[in-house]
């Protein structure tokens, strides 16, 4: 447990609650207490991408299409998508473009506690976040993390 400041209490988890039929995976990340009657639960929402999938949206005409979808920034008018895509690969920066990679130090728990190879789960997808609980929040995993969720969000 952590004391932010004499009037907040917040408890990190990071630990899996939920796995969706879709296979949506939602992380508690942490509870807090402001100690005014402000209290609740945060998390995060995951999507396991598999290598063949990744491999997929990174391919270059891929990565191009969608360079030119949000617009080829002005520095690479002269060279177009193509010098962007030249830059990002260089830069390492494909992957980040691709997909929202927050949250990469929880890889590996996730791919532990899911029982997911690296084949199945190379990267997960952060694809939403923040008060995602509510105070009738049931999990199918970690299931006393829900009673908390509860408590938190009641």
């Amino acid at each position: 447990m952590k004391t932010v400041n004499k009037t907040k209490k917040e408890i990190k988890y990071n630990k899996v609650v939920n796995v969706s039929e879709d296979g949506e995976i939602t992380v508690l990340d942490y509870v807090f207490d402001h100690k005014d009657g402000f209290k609740g639960a945060t998390g995060s929402n995951f999507h396991a991408v598999s290598i063949d999938e990744y491999n997929e949206k990174t391919d270059k005409e891929n990565v191009i299409e969608r360079i030119i979808e949000c617009g080829v920034p002005e520095m690479f008018v002269r060279t177009g998508a193509e010098g962007c895509y030249n830059a990002m690969v260089n830069n390492h920066e494909i992957s980040s473009f691709m997909f929202d990679t927050s949250y990469s130090e929880l890889w590996n728990y996730l791919r532990t506690e899911l029982k997911l190879s690296l084949e199945q789960a190379y990267i997960f997808d952060c694809v939403g976040g923040g008060r995602c609980f509510d105070k009738d929040f049931q999990g199918n995993i970690n299931p006393e993390l829900s009673e908390v969720i509860r408590e938190y969000e009641s």
